[in-house]
Parts: structure tokens; sequence; C-alpha cells
């Protein structure tokens, strides 16, 4: 809502479902942002649920926020600085969809070999029940007396 930015903006909702919750990712706080916004995201964003501010807290750190004669002024030079900020958030963005990206290539990768290995599975199963002639158990008793 500081920014006026999309959040997570590029990505789709089970992306960023994945990257909040399995990789523990949040959005980037620019460092011009107001100290008590920033400190205010931090807490909401808690891993732990039973860390992070009831909503009654929130409600009152706003409305402390809102007694805070300076805070105006640190928005409006937040706001003002937004080409500086937005280059924090686009590295961030660029950032995440190279993890993405990564994922779905060794997710890719994961794919291949396990079919590799099925295949595998298969042809051992298939010789397994192939029954030897004759004439082949001289030539496998010299491969395991050799080994």
């Amino acid at each position: 809502m500081l920014t006026r930015e999309v959040p997570f903006k590029g990505l789709e909702g089970l992306q960023v479902a994945w990257l909040v919750v399995e990789k523990n990712e949040r959005l980037t706080i620019p460092s011009s942002c107001p100290g008590s916004f920033a400190e205010l995201m931090l807490q909401c964003w808690e891993a732990d649920p039973k860390k992070r501010p009831s909503f009654k807290q929130i409600i009152s750190i706003l409305d402390a926020m809102s007694n805070d004669s300076n805070l105006p002024d640190q928005c409006n030079s937040f706001l003002h600085n937004k080409a500086e900020w937005r280059c924090e958030i686009e590295a961030t963005l660029d950032r995440l969809k190279r993890l993405e990206r990564d994922l779905s290539f060794k997710e890719q990768e994961l794919k291949e070999r396990e079919k590799r290995l099925r295949m595998w599975e298969q042809k051992l199963t298939e010789q397994s029940n192939t029954p030897y002639r004759a004439s082949d158990w001289g030539r496998i008793w010299d491969l395991h007396v050799r080994n």
C-alpha cells in the first residue's frame, strides 16, 4: 500500500504462496521506507502467527503513527524517491523469478531422471523374467567366476 505497487508483480498466486510459505520470502521493504511502517510490516510478516500483532495491536500502532508529526514528511520523501526504491523491488522480483526458473529446471531434471529409472526398472524386470537358454549358462557362469 505504501509503495502503491502491485505486490509480487509478474508472479502467479500459487508462485507467491510457495515463495512465502516454503521459502519464507517476503516483499522487499525499501531502505528509504519510514521506519515505523517497515517495523509494522516485518511484525505482520512473521512466519509464526503467534508472533504477529493482533488486529487490535495493529490499530493501536497505526493510531500512534498518525500522531507522529514527522511521519507525513518521511512518507512524502519516500514517495518522491520512487525511482530509488523501485530498483530495489525489481531486483528482488528478478531474484525470485530466477529462483522459480531454477526450481522449474530442477523439477524437469527430476522428472527425466525418474523416467529413466522407471525404464531401467522395467528392463531389469523383463530380463529377470526371461529364462536363459542352456547354452547361456556357461557364459553366465564365466561372468560370475571372473567377478
